[in-house]
């Protein structure tokens, strides 16, 4: 796929099978989208579909870029797509819609895998959104507390075929039990001929697809930055901000052993100019020269860049710093994020928001923009 290629498709799908597609991860959404619609409204979207209204089009994203996306919708896990390096569907624009349709059809894929897995001793999710539809008034209302009335279907069975036999059964004990049953055909027929159609635009072009939600005022998550920029470093002697290279300094101990030099103490500091502290975050040559210990200490801005980066591969190459200082440091100036997103690692993986495989103190970067994500919407610092 070319990078800065666009491609467009256009499909008409039913209800069903787009709410297939989401719970088995096909059409992923992505982990900031959030449908903060009020019941009037949501109530709204379902009477719109019952007497055939548009509700406009869904747009994708097909990339092989990967971007953070949601892992539960409306207390339903849902799919995690591909895992290969395959393309994967976003969606980009209604995905408020999609969320909302959700949380209550999807309570019926759920139910049909595990109907028959008596291992199985999940329970079954039960949708944040219940709406049930009355029968004899033919209109849609939000499930109470209080039991249902015979006549009123839960919407969450819809999709569910032996659900919604159980339920005609049941119906047909009424004396008006033919007449709400073909109410209830009716109403399925609705929700499963109703077309929507659906907007694929194929890019690899990260910077299009942000300015494509830009020009819909819709908010540009950070998952869609190819990678999460640093725009600043934290202070290893006073734990505040360093915020331009020229106020930092990488600085460490050295000492002569057995005619070898060792290193340690590996660390990045406010230079003693940019330090809030009186008497500066820097090594004190004072209290280390009657050790013998050698002060080492070079700008921030030697070890930034391509020849930073070697610069401190030759250090590890030399073997005169322990490794695990060195490549800390490496990834705290090279990978992306990973200075802000490491104070928030052991949090985010403590709430399921990642599942780190590698070996510790190392994450992918979606797992860097996920951690990432997290922290914005607790609002954690730094």
């Amino acid at each position: 796929m070319a990078s800065h290629s666009v491609q467009q498709q256009f499909a008409t799908f039913s209800l069903p099978v787009l709410m297939r597609q989401v719970y088995h991860g096909h059409l992923l959404i992505l982990a900031d989208d959030e449908a903060p619609w009020d019941d009037t409204r949501r109530l709204e979207l379902f009477e719109a579909i019952y007497r055939g209204v548009p509700m406009g089009s869904i747009t994708l994203c097909r990339t092989t870029l990967r971007f953070s996306h949601a892992g539960e919708l409306g207390g339903i896990p849902v799919g995690d797509g591909d895992e290969d390096e395959a393309p994967r569907d976003y969606v980009l624009e209604g995905s408020d819609r999609l969320r909302v349709l959700f949380e209550v059809f999807g309570e019926s894929f759920w139910r049909t895998d595990h109907r028959h897995d008596r291992r199985s001793r999940s329970p079954i999710p039960k949708a944040r959104t219940r709406i049930n539809f009355d029968l004899r008034a033919r209109t849609f209302k939000l499930r109470g507390a209080e039991p249902n009335a015979p006549w009123e279907f839960p919407l969450s069975m819809l999709l569910h075929a032996e659900d919604r036999h159980e339920f005609i059964t049941r119906l047909e004990a009424h004396p008006d039990g033919e007449r709400l049953a073909n109410r209830l055909n009716r109403l399925v027929s609705a929700f499963f001929d109703y077309p929507i159609p659906v907007i694929t635009f194929v890019s690899d072009d990260a910077e299009r697809i942000a300015s494509f939600l830009t020009m819909r005022n819709h908010r540009v998550p950070r998952s869609l930055e190819p990678k999460p920029r640093t725009t600043f470093w934290v202070c290893d002697a006073c734990n505040t901000l360093i915020q331009r290279p020229e106020e930092g300094v990488v600085e460490w101990l050295e000492k002569l052993h057995k005619n070898r030099i060792e290193g340690r103490g590996l660390r990045l500091v406010h230079q003693r100019a940019a330090s809030p502290r009186p008497d500066g975050c820097q090594y004190d040559e004072a209290e280390f020269g009657p050790k013998k210990l050698l002060l080492c200490d070079l700008s921030l801005k030697d070890f930034l860049g391509d020849d930073g980066l070697t610069h401190l591969l030759n250090l590890l190459s030399e073997e005169r710093l322990p490794q695990t200082e060195i490549l800390e440091m490496i990834k705290r100036l090279h990978t992306p994020g990973y200075e802000r997103a490491r104070f928030h690692f052991k949090a985010a993986e403590a709430e399921g928001v990642i599942e780190p495989s590698l070996d510790p103190g190392f994450l992918w970067m979606r797992e860097i923009v996920a951690t990432l994500e997290w922290a914005d919407k607790k609002k954690l610092k730094p």
